[in-house]
């Protein structure tokens, strides 16, 4: 769980056109002093992004994180272990196998069910055992290539790459 606020990255990526971005990210996250960016804008429009965890950000803090073991363990203990206990013996006879709906992140307002990666303001889901797979994981930029999550590459393969990793 996330009980910090701690910068992941700042970077910068030149606009092309629209929310087309150019390939190249100059990681800026070195120029951040005491929580002010100092860094002489090269010419052309630029778009800064920056990268943070916090647990105050989301439109439903309470609700499970997927991609925290002990989240996902308090859920695995009120959920699934009560329904093996009570109905254990049945288990592998009447009943083949449990599903419980688990939806969503719910971390944009309401319900539209269309809520794709790329928002603004949209919290992701996070945890330190995220990062520390990524910091272990052959994706060396995966910091500064999280720009790519909300917004396009001139290349297009780039943001694809951003995406699967």
């Amino acid at each position: 769980m996330i009980d910090k606020q701690e910068l992941l990255s700042v970077a910068a990526v030149k606009i092309i056109e629209g929310d087309t971005l150019e390939n190249e990210v100059i990681d800026l996250t070195s120029y951040v002093e005491k929580g002010t960016l100092k860094w002489d804008v090269p010419p052309g429009v630029w778009r800064i992004c920056i990268s943070f965890t916090t647990y105050d950000f989301g439109a439903r803090n309470e609700y499970i994180n997927y991609v925290d073991e002990k989240s996902v363990h308090t859920l695995i203990e009120a959920v699934y272990e009560p329904h093996f206990e009570h109905y254990k013996d049945e288990f592998g006879k009447t009943i083949a196998g449990f599903f419980s709906d688990e939806p969503g992140f719910y971390n944009v307002e309401g319900f539209d069910m269309d809520d794709s990666i790329g928002r603004k303001k949209m919290a992701l889901p996070w945890s330190d055992e995220m990062q520390e797979v990524m910091d272990c994981s052959e994706y060396k930029d995966w910091k500064t290539s999280l720009v790519y999550l909300w917004m396009n590459a001139e290349n297009e393969n780039k943001s694809a790459y951003a995406r699967k990793i």
